[in-house]
């Protein structure tokens, strides 16, 4: 946004990696920064420097010639100043007639924020979209009101982004409500951590203005469709996720059918092997059955031999009954 050989005026808390990057650009930078005043101790009566700056007050931008630089970056000190439509106004004096105004505002709107709200845990961290030293909070739409009215008309917008739950905030997935989590996604600016915007003088052509309307309306809707993709593009890593948890539960129950196929066949041998076993028992209880009805025989033909006997051959016709009538061991 800043392009080469530039000249160059930082406003507030430029980086100095920032500054670096620039003159590697061919870029000449002039820096206006808040300064502390040389009795802040005494005035104080603690060692805690107080938030001073001299960017609310005229007399600071008078080391800074007007209409002399080709661009004015404005860092996020419009957050941290008493009166941010005048630092813009004393800004754009800078500029040269054709320079631009470039300026970086966090998004108080960023998921983390409004979801520490909702579970009533919202607290200032000492950095971040939402520190202890801002005096304002921007969203989009409040920052492309601040510069109309500033006599500024924005001609491009760029976005940082931070996805949720990775702020200063903790807050954490878990815990947010599903339905309101759903709600969030749903809006394009969710997950906008930072808006860096590029701004022009309005020169009162009517054209210029409906033309950055036109574009600013064509960048959202394309910002839109681009969450929208994201969104879809989790959708499906996750139904990806799921198909393949589901492949694997089908592969699990295939495993559970085969070993039960298996469990049907051993209980079919074993039934068949009871099934001889039964057979074998069956033929045992008929030969037990043939050797009780020969022992029958035997005893009915030794009554009738006894009713025939002779005194001489009684003791013979005893040891002959005694050997018939000895039942086997059956092992």
């Amino acid at each position: 946004m800043v392009g080469y050989n530039k000249e160059v005026l930082g406003v507030g808390r430029v980086s100095a990696a920032m500054t670096e990057s620039l003159m590697q650009q061919g870029c000449t930078v002039s820096m206006l920064e808040r300064f502390v005043p040389p009795d802040w101790r005494s005035s104080t009566g603690t060692d805690e420097q107080p938030d001073v700056s001299d960017l609310d007050d005229d007399v600071a931008w008078l080391e800074a010639k007007d209409e002399s630089f080709d661009v004015v970056l404005v860092a996020d000190e419009l957050v941290r100043a008493r009166d941010p439509l005048a630092v813009l106004g004393r800004a754009t004096r800078k500029l040269k007639p054709a320079g631009v105004l470039v300026a970086w505002l966090p998004n108080v709107a960023h998921g983390d924020t409004r979801i520490a709200l909702e579970q009533g845990n919202f607290r200032y961290g000492g950095h971040g979209s939402l520190d202890v030293s801002q005096l304002e909070s921007f969203t989009l739409v409040t920052i492309r009101d601040l510069f109309r009215r500033s006599g500024l008309v924005i001609v491009d917008t760029a976005r940082v982004i931070v996805p949720l739950f990775g702020q200063q905030f903790g807050v954490i997935r878990d815990e947010a409500q599903p339905k309101s989590l759903h709600d969030l996604l749903d809006e394009p600016e969710i997950e906008t951590y930072e808006f860096v915007v590029r701004a022009v003088r309005d020169n009162g052509d009517r054209a210029l203005a409906d033309l950055a309307q036109r574009f600013h309306e064509l960048a959202d809707r394309v910002h839109g469709e681009s969450a929208r993709s994201a969104l879809l593009r989790i959708e499906l890593r996750q139904m990806e996720y799921v198909s393949w948890e589901l492949q694997r539960h089908q592969e699990h129950v295939q495993d559970q059918q085969r070993a039960i196929a298996e469990q049907q066949r051993y209980i079919e041998a074993l039934t068949g092997h009871i099934s001889g076993l039964e057979h074998n028992v069956e033929v045992l209880t008929r030969s037990l059955e043939e050797l009780h009805q020969s022992y029958v025989a035997v005893q009915a033909t030794y009554k009738e031999i006894l009713g025939r006997r002779t005194v001489r051959g009684t003791a013979p016709i005893r040891r002959a009954y005694d050997k018939l009538t000895r039942r086997p061991e059956v092992r």
